[in-house]
C-alpha cells in the first residue's frame, strides 16, 4: 500500500461496509494514486434448489467477491463494483468487458453517483445486493425495466439508422428486405466504421438492390443492406460472440433464418463483391450489413418497441464469387439517427400524432427561431419562404449560427432548410419574394399545408395576405415590438371570419387602455443601425436574449393553437410581455366573427366591425326603449378603402335619447381622440357614429342629414351605422 492511505471520508464507508448484513469480510486491497480498492465477500441468496451445491446453473456462487473502486475525491464521485474474472458473461445487464478491467455490473437504471448523492451509499449497496440476488434467480431481465440488448464487449464501429422507421416496417411481417448502406472507413484494418443505412427499406426482393447502388463516390461507400426478420418471439437472452461469417451463420441457424440470408447472399455477391465491382470496372467496396430484426418479450430498454435490431458488419474477403466461412465479421453498435419519430418521442408527442405541414413566411430572426423550435418537435413539415440574403451581422440572434464562406450572401431559407433537414424533418426552401409569388400563386402554399404563419415583420406582406391572398389554410401573424419586450401571436378565425388586419387593428387599439402596449408598440424611437453598405443592412437594435424567449414562447403558442384547435369562429391574439428581470406573461384576446359592410357604388369603402364590436352594440340597443349610441373609433387604411371599427366610446353626457331621436353631445369628445391619435401614433382615429332604432326601421332622412353634415366637415371618411331590426345597416 505504500504511504497512501484512504481518506476519511473512504474509512467511513469501509465501517459501513462491515456493519452491511450480506458482506461477509472487507479488505483494503490496494491504494494507487488513482483509486482506492476495497474488495468484499457478498452473501447471495440463491434459490432453494442450488443451496446444497452453493452454486446456481448459471454460475452465480453463494458468496461472490465484489470489489469497490473508490475514486479519490469521493464521495463527490461514486465508487463502482467490479466482480471475479471468470464471472459468467451470459447474463445481462453487465457493462461491456474491456479485458483487465474486470466484470462491471450494470446495477442501477441511473449513474452510481447520481443514486449516491440521492439516496446515500447505502442505495448503492442495496443496489448490488439486488443486482447479485437477481442474477442467481434468472431475474435480471425486468419487463419494466425493458429488455437488455445484446451486450458488444469489442462494438467495431457505428451504425446510425432511423431505428423508428425500420421498425415500422416490421409490423409486416417479410423474411428480408433490403436497404441501402453508405459508410466511411475510420480505423486502419477496416475494423471500425462509421455508417448509416438509409430508409425507408427500397424493397424485399433481389431484384430491387442492383449493381449501380453499389461504388464509391467522395470517399463514401455504397454498398447493401440486408435485413432479417425473425418470426416469432425470441426470450433467450445471449451476450455477443460473432467474429467470422461460420459464428454468424450458427446464429442465423438459430433463429431459422439460413434460407433467407443464403438466398439473398448470392445476389449480394453478384452486385457487391470485389469481383462483381471489377466487371464493372470500379472501385469495390470492403463491406455489406446484415442487421437481425429480432422480436423480444417485452419491449427493449430505449426502444419502446419490442424488436431488438442486430447489426453485423461482413467483409469481403480475396476475389472470390462465395465468401469463406473464416471471413472477419464486426458487430457495431446500432445508434438512433435524428428523424421525427425520436424528435416526438423526446418531446413527449404521442408517436401517432399526425405530422402537420406548416409553411412560414420570413426566415428572419424571429421566424427562423420559430421554425427551428416546432421542427424539433418532430410534429411538422414545412414549406419557407424568403427572398432575402444572410449577413454576418445577423449571427447576433439568429436561429442558426453561420460561417464561412455560407454568411457571404446565402439565402436565409437555404440556412434555416440546412438545419431542419439535419433534423430528419421534411423542409421545402422557396427563395422568392412572396409578393412575387402571389401573383402566380395566390393561395402561396400547396393546398396540404394547413397553416401559414407570417414572421417576416412587413406590411406590405400583411396587406397582400389580407386583401389579395386566397388562402385555404390557417393563417397566423406573428411580430416582436420594443426591442423583443413583447411578442404578437394573432391567429385568423375559421374561414377568415377574423382577417389578419382586423386583428391587428385590434392590436393597435389595445394601445388605448393598456400602457404596456403602448410602450412597446409606440412608446420609444425604434433604434436602428446599419452594420454593411447601404440602407438595406439596417437592423433594428435588441438582443438575442429577450428575442429567444420570446420566439420560444410564441411558437409555443402556435404548437399549443394547432393542437387544440376546433376551428371556432372567433380570432385569437396572445400577446406576450417580457420585463427587464426576463419574467413572461400572457395576455389572450378572442374576437367573435368581423360583420362586414361590403362597398358599394353609394359608398366606396369597406366597413368591417370587429365582432366584439358588434356584441357591444347589440347588447346596448336591445331591450331599449329610447335610442342608443355613442362614437365609433378604429383604423382607416386608404390603399384598399377598408374601415376598421375596433372601439365604441360612450356618448358623452348631455345626450338626448327618445324613442324616436338621438343627439348625441360632443363635449370632451376632441380631447379623448387626440389621446387616441397621441396613444397610437394616429392609427386609431374617429370614424363616425352609430345609433339604435328602437322600433325596426330603415335609416331616417334625418339620419342621412346627419352623416352629410359629417362628411362635408371631416376630410376622412365618416361611418355613420344603425342597429335596426336586429341588424346593423350603414346609413
Amino acid at each position: 500500500m505504500g504511504k497512501l492511505k484512504p481518506t476519511p471520508d473512504i474509512h467511513h464507508v469501509i465501517r459501513r461496509l462491515e456493519e452491511y448484513s450480506p458482506v461477509a469480510g472487507v479488505k483494503v486491497e490496494a491504494c494507487s494514486d488513482d483509486c482506492v480498492v476495497v474488495s468484499t465477500n457478498w452473501r447471495v441468496d440463491l434459490p432453494i434448489r442450488f443451496e446444497s451445491a452453493g452454486e446456481t446453473e448459471s454460475g452465480i456462487r453463494s458468496i461472490e467477491p465484489v470489489s469497490w473502486v473508490f475514486p479519490w475525491d469521493y464521495p463527490l464521485r461514486a465508487p463502482h463494483p467490479t466482480l471475479r474474472d471468470d464471472f459468467p458473461l451470459t447474463l445481462p445487464h453487465i457493462n461491456p468487458v474491456i479485458e483487465g478491467d474486470g466484470v462491471s455490473p450494470c446495477i442501477a437504471e441511473v449513474d452510481l453517483s447520481d443514486l449516491l448523492h440521492s439516496s446515500g451509499i447505502e442505495a448503492v449497496f442495496g443496489a448490488m445486493t439486488h443486482w447479485l440476488n437477481n442474477a442467481a434467480s434468472g431475474e435480471l431481465l425486468c419487463p419494466v425495466q425493458g429488455w437488455e440488448p445484446v451486450r458488444r464487449d469489442n462494438a467495431s464501429g457505428l451504425i446510425s439508422a432511423d431505428t423508428y422507421a425500420i421498425r415500422e416496417e416490421l409490423n409486416n411481417y417479410a423474411p428480408a428486405r433490403y436497404f441501402r448502406y453508405r459508410y466511411v472507413v475510420a480505423g486502419n484494418d477496416h475494423d471500425l466504421v462509421l455508417g448509416h443505412i438509409e430508409t425507408p427499406s427500397i424493397g424485399s426482393a433481389n431484384s430491387v438492390f442492383k449493381a449501380k447502388d453499389v461504388g464509391i463516390l467522395n470517399g463514401i461507400r455504397h454498398g447493401p443492406a440486408l435485413l432479417l426478420q425473425v418470426n416469432g418471439i425470441v426470450g433467450e437472452y445471449w451476450a455477443e460472440s460473432v467474429k467470422t461469417l461460420a459464428d454468424l451463420k450458427g446464429l442465423l441457424k438459430k433463429l431459422q433464418l439460413s434460407d433467407a440470408f443464403e438466398a439473398r447472399l448470392k445476389h449480394v455477391m453478384a452486385t457487391s463483391s470485389p469481383k462483381a465491382c471489377a466487371t464493372k470496372k470500379k472501385a469495390g467496396v470492403e463491406e455489406f450489413i446484415i442487421v437481425i430484426a429480432v422480436k423480444r418479450p417485452f419491449n427493449v430498454i430505449g426502444a419502446d418497441n419490442p424488436w431488438e435490431l442486430l447489426p453485423y458488419r461482413v467483409c469481403f474477403t480475396g476475389n472470390s464469387e462465395r465468401l469463406a466461412d473464416d471471413v472477419p465479421v464486426y458487430a457495431p453498435l446500432m445508434i438512433k439517427s435524428t428523424c421525427p419519430a425520436m424528435l416526438r418521442a423526446v418531446s413527449g408527442i404521442d408517436q401517432d400524432s399526425e405530422v402537420i405541414p406548416i409553411s412560414f413566411i420570413g426566415c428572419g430572426s424571429l421566424g427562423s427561431k420559430m421554425a427551428l423550435h416546432l421542427a424539433k418537435s418532430g410534429r411538422y413539415e414545412f414549406s419557407l419562404i424568403d427572398d432575402d440574403i444572410f449577413s454576418s451581422h445577423n449571427n447576433a440572434r439568429y436561429g442558426a449560427v453561420v460561417d464561412g464562406f455560407d454568411s457571404i450572401g446565402r439565402p436565409k431559407v437555404t440556412l434555416v432548410a440546412r438545419d431542419i433537414l439535419a433534423l430528419g424533418v421534411r423542409v421545402e426552401a422557396l427563395k422568392v419574394d412572396v409578393l412575387e409569388l402571389g401573383k402566380t400563386k395566390p393561395a402561396i402554399a400547396d393546398k396540404k399545408f394547413r397553416y401559414i404563419l407570417d414572421t417576416s415583420a412587413s406590411l406590405p406582406v400583411r396587406y397582400f395576405l389580407a386583401h389579395h391572398a386566397k388562402l385555404s389554410a390557417c393563417l397566423m401573424h406573428s411580430i416582436l415590438y420594443g426591442k423583443a419586450t413583447m411578442g404578437v401571436l394573432a391567429i385568423e378565425g375559421k374561414e377568415r371570419c377574423v382577417r389578419v388586419d382586423d386583428l391587428m387593428a385590434y392590436t393597435n387599439t389595445l394601445c388605448v387602455k393598456d400602457d404596456r402596449v403602448q410602450k412597446a408598440m409606440y412608446g420609444g424611437a425604434v433604434t436602428r443601425k446599419s452594420f454593411g453598405d447601404g440602407c438595406s443592412s439596417a437592423t433594428t437594435i435588441m438582443d438575442d436574449i429577450g428575442l429567444s424567449v420570446l420566439s420560444a414562447a410564441l411558437a409555443g403558442k402556435v404548437n399549443q393553437y394547432i393542437g387544440k384547435n376546433t376551428g371556432q369562429d372567433e380570432g385569437r391574439i396572445n400577446i406576450g410581455h417580457l420585463d427587464k428581470d426576463y419574467q413572461f406573461d400572457w395576455k389572450r384576446y378572442a374576437i367573435p366573427a368581423t360583420h362586414v359592410i361590403p362597398r358599394d357604388t353609394y359608398f366606396g369603402w369597406e366597413i368591417r366591425v370587429l365582432g366584439n364590436i358588434k356584441n357591444q352594440i347589440e347588447r346596448e340597443s336591445k331591450g331599449s326603449s329610447v335610442e342608443q349610441g355613442g362614437v365609433l373609433a378604429g383604423m382607416v387604411c386608404h390603399l384598399s378603402k377598408t374601415i376598421h371599427v375596433t372601439l365604441v366610446v360612450p356618448a358623452p353626457d348631455g345626450t338626448i335619447r327618445t324613442p324616436v331621436r338621438l343627439d348625441i353631445a360632443t363635449d370632451g369628445l376632441e380631447e379623448i381622440f387626440e389621446n387616441f391619435h397621441s396613444a397610437t401614433n394616429g392609427q386609431i382615429t374617429f370614424l363616425g357614429t352609430w345609433h339604435s332604432h328602437p322600433t325596426p326601421s330603415p335609416p331616417s332622412p334625418k339620419d342621412r342629414d346627419t352623416y352629410a353634415k359629417l362628411t362635408n366637415n371631416y376630410d376622412l371618411p365618416v361611418v355613420m351605422l344603425v342597429y335596426t331590426g336586429g341588424r346593423i345597416e350603414r346609413v
